[in-house]
């Protein structure tokens, strides 16, 4: 959470133009937090796989997004 903060932080000392790179940053953050054991085993009974998408806006490049599929 301590990293959120800061690109908040930063959105609001940047509300003229903010960086592209860190309003991705702030609309993808994940916070890091424990899996419930329920969720562990809705993971575990999943079907796991990649896909690669072109992101026109922000990187220009291919990210890969994990999906899960049940």
């Amino acid at each position: 959470m301590k990293r959120l903060k800061q690109i908040v932080n930063e959105l609001k000392l940047t509300q003229a133009g903010p960086d592209a790179a860190l309003m991705r940053e702030f609309i993808f953050y994940s916070p890091k937090m424990p899996l419930r054991m329920h969720q562990e085993q809705l993971i575990a009974e999943s079907k796991q796989f990649s896909l690669q998408v072109f992101d026109t806006y922000f990187t220009k490049a291919n990210l890969i997004v994990n999906c899960f599929s049940w």
